[in-house]
């Protein structure tokens, strides 16, 4: 069904264009420009949702007591937490000199020394040893479940994850860590019912509402995932990211596009560093044909990320609508040199290079598009 929608609006937007080239000569050029990047943005958003199921392959800090968890970086969306159980402050395991080599908290801590510093095949090792010493202890099996997934041995990380519940059976972080898993290998199903149990052994956990609203969300099931970003952010109200995906929704599934706002608006507030809230808080903008206020969110996203090649995609956009044609080249020009298989920003320059008259340099932007894999 969805991809029968796609299907319909891509069509419709391929004759609603190649009716405005024939208008176009008696059409203002800026005018033109917003209606045709409006098409490209309605175009851009359907396929994106989809395949939406391949856009989820981040995680997100979540500070939580007494835990850590790891965070990568995603423009659209945000993948499950997972979170390792910290344990008293490794930095008494320093000297040598101090460690004793029968007690499995020591080995735990230098597994997640290593494991904060990117240096999981280590923090194996440590792990190991801790397990050695103490195999009835079910955080140690967790903590090595990470260290295995960020080395993508996810049955590794599965085998730990069991036996960690198998110790404890009320283990609600390692439901939810598992469920983290099934959600990177596609099993969704499995990934709800791990998720689910996790909330029923503790009500109180947000981060398992909010993985929930991610794998829904993959599952393009988008109700249900607003509904369990919104239980998140309910239990945990300074929980940025999950405004964050819940105004992705409203502005790219329902165009709620005040709703996203309003959600971006308190992610940015709760983290003033938020650079992908920025720059989709300035698209929605853009969609609403708030310009100016769409290139404060591109620069400031640009601010903070001077290589984060889409704000200057967007900007670029931005600029073109308003008929600031070399402003609007030199930053799609930008984000192509930050990305040079940014088929987005070739075809974006393209249409600014046909509107101000280079059809030489517009049709060699498209034909590079296309070869990148654009559709129009």
């Amino acid at each position: 069904m969805v991809i029968g929608l796609i299907v319909i609006n891509l069509v419709g937007a391929m004759i609603f264009i190649a009716t405005l080239g024939f208008a176009k000569s008696s059409w203002n050029k800026r005018k033109y420009f917003k209606v045709l990047i409006c098409v490209i943005l309605m175009i851009a958003e359907f396929a994106a949702y989809a395949f939406v199921k391949e856009s989820y392959k981040r995680e997100v800090r979540e500070p939580v007591t007494k835990q850590y968890s790891q965070d990568e970086y995603s423009v659209e969306q945000k993948n499950p937490v997972e979170v390792a159980v910290a344990a008293p402050s490794p930095e008494i395991y320093n000297e040598p000199t101090q460690i004793n080599t029968d007690d499995s908290e020591v080995y735990n801590n230098r597994g997640m020394n290593y494991h904060d510093s990117g240096q999981y095949e280590l923090a194996i090792q440590e792990f190991n040893k801790a397990i050695e010493i103490n195999p009835t202890l079910a955080l140690l099996y967790y903590n090595r479940g990470i260290s295995y997934r960020h080395l993508n041995q996810y049955e590794q990380a599965i085998q730990d994850y069991n036996k960690a519940i198998e110790i404890d059976p009320n283990y609600a972080m390692a439901y939810n860590n598992r469920g983290f898993v099934y959600s990177e290998l596609g099993r969704y199903e499995q990934a709800i019912q791990d998720l689910s149990k996790a909330i029923e052994i503790n009500p109180d956990l947000s981060m398992a509402y909010y993985n929930l609203g991610v794998v829904y969300g993959g599952l393009l099931k988008y109700e249900q995932a607003i509904q369990n970003y919104s239980v998140a952010i309910k239990l945990n109200p300074n929980y940025a990211h999950a405004y964050y995906n819940r105004g992705n929704l409203y502005k790219d599934v329902l165009n709620k596009y005040d709703l996203a706002v309003q959600d971006y608006n308190k992610a940015i507030e709760i983290n003033p560093n938020y650079t992908n809230a920025y720059n989709n808080r300035g698209l929605a903008f853009l969609t609403m044909e708030k310009c100016e206020p769409a290139i404060r969110d591109f620069n400031k996203a640009i601010e903070l990320n001077p290589n984060f090649a889409p704000a200057y995609s967007n900007r670029g956009i931005a600029y073109g609508s308003l008929g600031n044609f070399n402003k609007a080249i030199s930053d799609t020009t930008k984000a192509i040199e930050l990305n040079p298989n940014f088929a987005n920003a070739y075809y974006i320059r393209g249409i600014i290079y046909q509107e101000s008259g280079d059809v030489k340099k517009a049709q060699a932007d498209f034909a590079k598009a296309k070869e990148l894999g654009y559709k129009s």
